[in-house]
């Protein structure tokens, strides 16, 4: 997290917030609605990567250092509301976190969830390209860190300790998800 004196301003924050200083990719969406002249949202700081990576129940098991490698490997990707991430059935190859804005997942085109910042989908994606199970929609325009399968791959075989620890990870939210309640 960054201290007081570091922070930085959105360009509008004055107008649109009392100049609330941003203290990490979580408070981004204090700042919505973003202005309709906004062309491009904050770039994420390596910090803030780092803290949003890190707070990534798949990456639970990593030490410090390993979280900043995977931060060091994200793309930064900004998309405008209805901007579809991912469709159902169609093979991916990235893992999304969101750092500012919101999405809706859906399931044969019903509503499964909205997700907001901090949020991660696309896991199952950096192991195998095979079909995404959901179709998730930008509902805001967002701010994602965007893990592709290559860069993950080419971190696990360099550092297996960390396939490990991630494996731990996805059975862990597989396990979450066979025992939540259907409807």
């Amino acid at each position: 997290m960054q201290s007081a004196s570091s922070t930085r301003m959105h360009p509008d924050a004055g107008r649109l917030c009392e100049k609330r200083p941003i203290r990490s990719v979580q408070s981004y969406v204090e700042l919505w609605p973003w202005p309709a002249d906004h062309e491009r949202m904050l770039s994420t700081s390596k910090s803030a990567k780092v803290d949003l990576i890190g707070g990534v129940a798949l990456f639970a098991g990593l030490n410090q250092r390993e979280v900043a490698r995977i931060a060091s490997l994200v793309d930064e990707l900004d998309v405008p509301a209805g901007h579809v991430l991912c469709t159902e059935g169609k093979p991916g190859g990235e893992f999304f976190v969101i750092a500012a804005g919101r999405a809706e997942a859906t399931l044969r085109g019903d509503h499964l969830a909205y997700l907001g910042p901090g949020a991660f989908f696309g896991e199952m994606s950096l192991l195998d390209h095979g079909p995404r199970s959901a179709t998730v929609t930008a509902v805001t325009p967002m701010h994602l860190l965007v893990l592709d399968a290559r860069a993950f791959l080419g971190l696990v075989s360099d550092h297996p300790g960390v396939a490990r620890k991630v494996m731990r990870g996805l059975a862990e939210r597989l396990r979450e998800s066979e025992s939540a309640p259907t409807h």
